[in-house]
């Protein structure tokens, strides 16, 4: 047997590892393919479409804005509202050109005190947006141009 040098133990503990692992896939005899691309294989529904988000909330927002579902909506709109996120502040912020994937930029930004418009903002030729998106700026780069063109206020110490 190929498993002579195993004590009974082992032997007992690796039959409970191979009952536990899943049916080795068997190829169809005719076409060699794998059941699941056979014609008439049955697949598994959908999971039904969650209805639309209330208007005016938070998700509703982010639906119209970002264009993603309901479900994908409602996780986002719970990581703006964990960070106590009014609509209308999600609004200005999605509608001057951030996104949920931008909220930690979000974040800083609100901390140091920059309105949402300023990503419409052009200093030197180029708005703050485009520097973020083409040359990676972070949050604290952006402030910083802000102030140093005098388009943001310098917060005293």
């Amino acid at each position: 047997m190929a498993n002579d040098h195993l004590s009974e133990g082992e032997r007992r503990l690796l039959a409970s590892f191979q009952r536990d692992l899943p049916a080795p896939v068997r190829r169809t005899r005719r076409t060699g393919q794998l059941p699941s691309t056979r014609t008439g294989f049955r697949r598994t529904p959908h999971m039904p479409r969650l209805p639309d988000p209330k208007p005016g909330t938070i998700a509703a927002i982010i639906n119209e804005i970002e264009h993603c579902g309901p479900m994908l909506a409602a996780e986002r709109a719970m990581l703006w509202g964990n960070e106590l996120f009014t609509p209308s502040e999600i609004r200005a912020w999605l509608e001057n050109g951030l996104r949920t994937d931008d909220l930690g930029l979000i974040i800083d930004f609100r901390a140091a005190g920059v309105p949402p418009e300023a990503m419409t903002w052009s200093a030197r030729g180029e708005t703050m947006l485009d520097r973020i998106r083409i040359h990676g700026y972070s949050a604290h780069a952006v402030v910083r141009t802000l102030q140093n063109t005098g388009l943001l206020a310098r917060k005293s110490a």
